[in-house]
């Protein structure tokens, strides 16, 4: 608490978009997006500053009713500013930092017939932080019955997660915990840090039952690689690709749809068993029980 209370910080966001109808088959969209930050913090680092813009283009075509895509590309410009005099600053060596992105993407859905559709997306990104990777999403979807009313979806996916320039170049001496005294921790900057990545296979059923009740239930795995963790050695901590992981889980929810309104409950369990014990991830381990109720109930 008394860390959030000594953090000043504003922040802007605009945003602006444009769509266009070329012909009755096809659309395009031109959009883009600005967010500004500034912050003063007494805690890590004294004043850092961001600018990040991006722009994104879109064509949607029709090449008949059953078969669309939609490609496209976007460009987005990063630059950050620290201000870290101080002693028990965390500093970026070498800041200002100016990075960019560059993206091009895929998107096809296809309907064979009345029961069967498939869908297929792909993307290759370009960063200077770590340079290329490329994402990509298959899916088919089967219908039980002519109606549509019980569905059946397969998908493989593979996606990552880059390390941005606050996890490659931070260093840090010292952290204060109040007063003089100070957790001391020596922290060096890491180059060289592989962008995390994870594959994964998912199958789920949606099913519309009787007298307006409805069935999710969703299926997935994944096999993470290369994640990235702190390897710390005689006092000094470096973030490092250390190894991998296995996720896993199932997803349910039934809804009932009542005169004025919907109810649902759902529940899930997510498990993730990393491949060394107490392994260092950068990320809050999933609680693995979680359920709920939802009512939705529309105004007038």
């Amino acid at each position: 608490l008394s860390s959030l209370q000594q953090l000043q910080h504003g922040l802007s966001r605009f945003f602006t978009r444009m769509d266009h109808r070329i012909s009755d088959d096809t659309s395009a969209s031109l959009q883009w997006y600005g967010n500004f930050y500034t912050t003063h913090e007494k805690v890590l680092t004294d004043r850092y500053a961001t600018y990040e813009n991006d722009i994104e283009a879109q064509i949607n075509h029709n090449i008949n009713e059953n078969h669309n895509i939609s490609f496209g590309g976007n460009l987005r410009y990063f630059r950050l500013t620290v201000d870290s005099p101080s002693a028990q600053s965390a500093k970026l060596n070498g800041e200002p930092f100016e990075e960019d992105w560059a993206g091009l993407f895929l998107v096809d859905r296809y309907k064979i017939n009345e029961r069967l559709t498939l869908e297929g997306q792909i993307r290759s990104d370009w960063y200077t932080g770590t340079k290329r990777d490329w994402s990509a999403r298959g899916s088919v979807l089967y219908a039980l019955d002519e109606a549509g009313d019980h569905t059946l979806r397969f998908s493989a996916a593979k996606a990552y997660r880059a390390p941005a320039v606050g996890f490659r170049k931070t260093s840090m001496s010292r952290i204060p915990l109040g007063g003089p005294v100070f957790a001391i921790n020596y922290a060096v900057p890491t180059d060289g840090l592989k962008n995390e990545e994870t594959w994964s296979l998912e199958a789920g059923y949606l099913g519309k039952l009787d007298d307006g009740l409805t069935l999710q239930i969703d299926t997935y795995f994944q096999r993470f690689t290369h994640l990235i963790g702190g390897v710390t050695t005689a006092g000094v901590t470096r973030l490092a690709n250390i190894d991998g992981a296995r996720g896993y889980g199932v997803e349910c929810e039934v809804s009932k749809q009542l005169e004025k309104g919907q109810v649902s409950a759902w529940y899930s369990f997510n498990g993730l068993e990393t491949d060394q014990g107490n392994q260092s991830i950068r990320s809050a381990y999933p609680a693995q029980n979680k359920a709920g109720l939802r009512f939705r109930h529309p105004l007038p």
